[in-house]
């Protein structure tokens, strides 16, 4: 025995770690798990199996629960009928004349509450007799009239059934005509009359004689027949989780996936392989197989259902390798996972050095030589993040320089153009309404000197508009009209200040300026969806399809730079801070027409 573990632990020892865990995992873990979770798992899969069935055939029992339930009251209503004196009286006299016959149904009528369907929900009662004297209509009918019928057959009279409807029966799987009397008869019927083609022909009949006594008189059958589309609600309406198909032998009848329609014949049970379970039914002669299918019962499922069963049974099995892991770690493992430790904090800001290094070996080498490493990066890292915050803050002060100079080009160029309306007002017409404009230019200067944020309430910047806008009415006259509609949810929005009245001022100069005649500036601002758009709309003298593409250009790709080209610097200015101020959540939009106007639209999210 001491021979065998010197062999064994020099065996051992000539292994590779990663040999050693995988001879560890292969004996401790993998074999016992396939072995002992296994037979657990065989076990517990199938008391699942075990239940599932119990649930089908507890869905099964519904069904024939139901049926037998539809059918409690038929049965009552035909016992109750086949020992009423009264109508075997009525339906076994010879009446002499049709009017006899009309007066007796009128005297039965008055002294009975006898109806076409005494009671029974969505149903027709009709008692057909064996005599020649009576009149088919209402209640009752002659015998003869359906004698030739198919579902007749299945009742016969006082002889009994015959021979061809017993045997066609037991084909479908009544094999013992002691299991049922054929004095009732319950059948799933399908009409084969050809005059009826757009009405119901799967009917569900209940057939009695009523023929119980030796002195019954003439020969009574009793139909009942029942709407096929109310026990197919009926199914439906039970919830079942699973599909029901309600069959006679190979005769699918009713089903709650489909397949319903009261015009076509019984189609054929083509799903008997997939069928989960299975519930036989003999009612009144009828010998019905009730198949249940669920999509839930397979064998997968199981196994899904089986998941934490599977995960207890792992955590239980890791406890005799984690004891074997244990006394690896204490030699080699732990040191090595220290490591892997430290290396990990390779994506934090400063990598953590090893607190205590044990022994000699090439680990402990390893854990020095990575001390060493950790303090270098450090000390790297603590540079290269100073000179970035350096860095940013350089980049911050130079975008608050590049701001200030967006607002030292707006002031003078508003104040030009108000003092030119000026002029050229007091020109035209004297200086009588001077008062006004110069009450128009104050506002104007002064948004454009109170100046201590960059961002104004969309309610402030439209006052700034109409005084805008009234100024230039006095230089243009009638030949300028505006309108302007802000929803209020949108008054209190921040935009950067002076942004609207520059695309307003652009429509008066190159739209309503260039052209001849009456000219209208609309200013619009709406939410459309989840975006907010400010929208500017004049009737002036339009663009050509480059023109477009330019501007739209320039207010896409707005920088300092362009702004330096002195061209439309007031749009560039206006469209580079709302993109400042609303980064990758806003959009340009133009539409114009040569002669008949342009529409600006900006769109923020």
């Amino acid at each position: 025995m001491k021979k065998f573990k010197r062999r064994f632990r020099r065996w051992m020892n000539m292994l590779m770690l990663r040999d050693k865990l995988l001879y560890l995992f292969l004996l401790c873990v993998l074999l016992p798990l396939i072995v002992t979770d296994g037979f657990i798992i065989y076990n517990f899969s199938t008391i699942n199996t075990t239940k599932q069935k119990h649930e089908l055939s507890e869905y099964a029992e519904a069904v024939e629960y139901y049926i037998k339930n539809r059918l409690e009251y038929p049965i009552s209503a035909a016992r109750v009928l086949s020992h009423n004196d009264v109508i075997n009286n009525l339906l076994n006299t010879k009446y002499d004349s049709t009017t006899d016959y009309y007066n007796s149904i009128q005297e039965f009528k008055k002294n009975t509450i006898f109806g076409s369907n005494m009671g029974i929900d969505k149903a027709t009662l009709t008692i057909y007799a064996d005599n020649d004297t009576i009149i088919n209509g209402g209640e009752f009918s002659k015998l003869s009239s359906v004698k030739n019928e198919e579902w007749y057959k299945y009742i016969g009279s006082k002889n009994g059934t015959s021979n061809e409807y017993y045997n066609t029966d037991k084909e479908a799987g009544v094999d013992d005509a002691n299991k049922y009397n054929y004095s009732t008869r319950l059948l799933f019927y399908y009409d084969r009359d050809e005059t009826k083609r757009k009405i119901s022909k799967r009917k569900v009949l209940f057939l009695s004689s009523l023929n119980m006594y030796s002195w019954s008189g003439c020969d009574k059958v009793l139909k009942i027949e029942m709407e096929y589309n109310s026990f197919v609600e009926g199914i439906n309406k039970l919830g079942l989780d699973c599909d029901i198909y309600l069959c006679k032998g190979n005769k699918l009848l009713i089903s709650n996936t489909g397949g319903n329609n009261v015009i076509d014949d019984y189609g054929s049970f083509k799903l008997k392989k997939k069928v989960n379970y299975s519930k036989p039914l003999v009612l009144h002669g009828e010998a019905l197989t009730i198949n249940v299918v669920s999509s839930d019962y397979t064998p997968w499922k199981q196994m899904v259902r089986s998941i934490p069963l599977i995960i207890a049974l792992l955590l239980l099995n890791i406890v005799l390798p984690l004891f074997m892991m244990q006394q690896i770690e204490s030699s080699i493992t732990s040191r090595v996972k220290k490591l892997e430790k430290a290396f990990a904090s390779v994506n934090e800001e400063k990598l953590k050095m090893l607190d205590r290094i044990e022994g000699e070996d090439e680990i402990a080498n390893l854990s020095i030589n990575y001390n060493h490493m950790a303090r270098r990066i450090n000390e790297l890292i603590q540079t290269v993040y100073k000179d970035r915050l350096k860095e940013q803050e350089m980049d911050i002060a130079r975008q608050n320089a590049e701001l200030l100079a967006l607002h030292s080009q707006i002031n003078p160029h508003f104040l030009f153009n108000a003092l030119e309306s000026i002029r050229m007002h007091s020109i035209l017409k004297g200086e009588e309404e001077t008062a006004q404009m110069v009450e128009r230019l104050a506002i104007m200067e002064r948004n454009n000197v109170d100046w201590n944020s960059d961002e104004v309430s969309v309610e402030n910047e439209i006052a700034f508009v109409e005084a805008y806008l009234g100024l230039q009415k006095y230089r243009f006259g009638d030949r300028l009209n505006y309108e302007i509609e802000v929803e209020d949810e949108l008054k209190d929005m921040l935009i950067p200040r002076l942004t609207i009245v520059t695309f307003v001022e652009n429509a008066c100069v190159h739209g309503v300026e260039n052209k001849k005649g009456t000219s209208w500036i609309f200013v619009r601002i709406y939410m459309e969806g989840d975006e907010k758009v400010i929208e500017i709309e004049d009737t002036g003298c339009g663009m050509d399809e480059q023109a477009i593409k330019d501007i739209l250009d320039k207010m896409e790709n707005a920088d300092i730079d362009r702004l330096k080209s002195g061209e439309r610097v007031g749009i560039i200015n206006a469209s580079l801070r709302l993109k400042m101020r609303n980064p990758d959540r806003i959009r340009f939009f133009i539409e114009s027409e040569e002669d008949e106007g342009t529409i600006i639209q900006i769109f923020i999210k």
